[in-house]
């Protein structure tokens, strides 16, 4: 489908920025798969980023959740991640950025 097609023209995008620009990579995706109906791992229930941490490893404390979105640091929180949120305006999370790359800037090594 079409929407697939894009998802997955997105996701090499971004991948591709990521690394020419800041040095990361994606290691995996992960969505809920379920309708708009409550459930675990719909933000901002933070099932999701269990999953995903339990999949590589890592304790919530050792994480980041980046977001655009006010459910997005809720989750992060709910899961207890510390929160950047993607925005130039005022912020609930523990710290912002104004993009994607500018998010990894901050957090990577230089």
């Amino acid at each position: 489908p079409v929407a697939q097609i894009n998802h997955r023209r997105c996701q090499t995008t971004l991948a591709e920025q990521l690394t020419s620009a800041a040095g990361a990579r994606i290691d995996a995706y992960f969505h809920c798969p379920h309708g708009h109906d409550a459930c675990e791992c719909r933000k901002p229930a933070p099932g999701l980023l269990s999953r995903a941490a339990a999949a590589f490893g890592v304790d919530a404390g050792e994480t980041v959740m980046i977001g655009d979105a006010a459910s997005d640091v809720e989750a992060g929180r709910r899961f207890g991640a510390r929160t950047m949120q993607l925005t130039t305006g005022p912020s609930d999370a523990d710290a912002t950025a104004p993009d994607l790359l500018g998010a990894v800037a901050r957090l990577l090594p230089r």
